[in-house]
């Protein structure tokens, strides 16, 4: 909204500029030279037709020139699926569904911080009212609609960056599985290089999502240490490539088995649909991993439902 209103009062003055009477005994600009010539009746439609022009124009920018950034206390709905995961100090992690409302136009910051509030009480944990975010968004670029919800976030903290940071880190998964015998031969190496070749690179993030965590490696220099952390790590659903993420995070970090680590993810789907396979071997893997480079005895090769292919 408060881009558009310069916008506005800049056609406004123009309009009005042309409209202006011209002083007597100055001489008239050739298009007023031409304006005189024609008749009072085309004048008048001619002032008609800027009017329109202009009101078009307004409400053009009012409404229909993109999406409102906004965090007023209007009547708030919550973000769905949040659910607390772990904390350090000041600082605290959750999980959860797209928070975005009105089509996917307008960042929901209040309703988000209303649910992750209530998500807290409801795991026995205080969050203050007040805190800064650090939005780890999981969607991909490569899709449109992704591309879109993106933006919105983005351009919400590019305009509020006392309120939180976003950091992009898009999920796709895999389609290979660990436990295809075809790769016996090759499946340690695969195992033990899992951010060369798998795009989401969770060995690697899930040590920085860590850090943040514990209050240190800052994604940006606008995080603040006067406000406590809240990382909110989301998809859309707050199911599937949330699913893959902070599972790999259960796993490294919270002591869960990868039986447990399925159940959880499970019960934090909707209706309690398993979450996506690509997702759902992309932490088979990241088992593997585990093993592999830091010594657990998870029990990777035992098969769990998922949905999709």
């Amino acid at each position: 909204m408060q881009r558009r209103v310069p916008d506005i009062v800049k056609i406004t003055k123009s309009l009005l500029a042309f409209l202006k009477p011209i002083p007597k005994n100055q001489p008239l600009p050739i298009s007023r030279k031409a304006l005189g010539r024609i008749s009072s009746v085309m004048m008048k439609m001619i002032w008609i037709c800027l009017l329109f022009v202009f009101a078009f124009m307004a409400v053009h920018l009012l409404v229909c020139s993109g999406p409102i950034y906004s965090h007023s206390s209007e009547s708030v709905h919550n973000v769905h699926n949040v659910h607390y995961v772990d904390s350090s100090g000041r600082n605290f992690l959750f999980r959860g569904g797209l928070p975005l409302t009105q089509k996917h136009q307008v960042f929901n910051y209040n309703g988000l911080k209303q649910a992750i509030i209530t998500a807290g009480i409801t795991a026995g944990i205080k969050v203050p009212n007040d805190f800064f975010i650090i939005d780890v968004n999981l969607l991909n670029v490569e899709e449109a609609k992704d591309r879109e919800r993106i933006y919105v976030e983005q351009q919400f903290f590019k305009t509020n960056p006392r309120l939180g940071f976003i950091q992009v880190w898009g999920m796709v998964g895999t389609g290979i599985s660990a436990t295809n015998p075809s790769l016996a031969s090759n499946r340690d190496y695969l195992g033990r290089n899992l951010d060369s070749w798998l795009c989401d690179r969770l060995s690697s993030r899930i040590e920085i999502l860590r850090q943040w965590l514990m209050g240190s490696s800052w994604p940006d220099s606008s995080v603040t240490a006067n406000l406590p952390i809240v990382i909110y790590v989301h998809c859309v659903a707050g199911c599937d490539r949330t699913g893959e993420f902070i599972g790999a995070y259960y796993l490294r970090y919270m002591n869960k088995s990868w039986e447990q680590m399925n159940a959880l993810n499970q019960s934090m789907c909707p209706h309690s649909r398993p979450y996506h396979c690509r997702n759902y071997r992309a932490d088979q893997w990241y088992c593997l991993w585990l093993n592999l480079e830091r010594g657990l005895a998870l029990n990777w090769q035992k098969e769990f439902p998922c949905s999709g292919k």
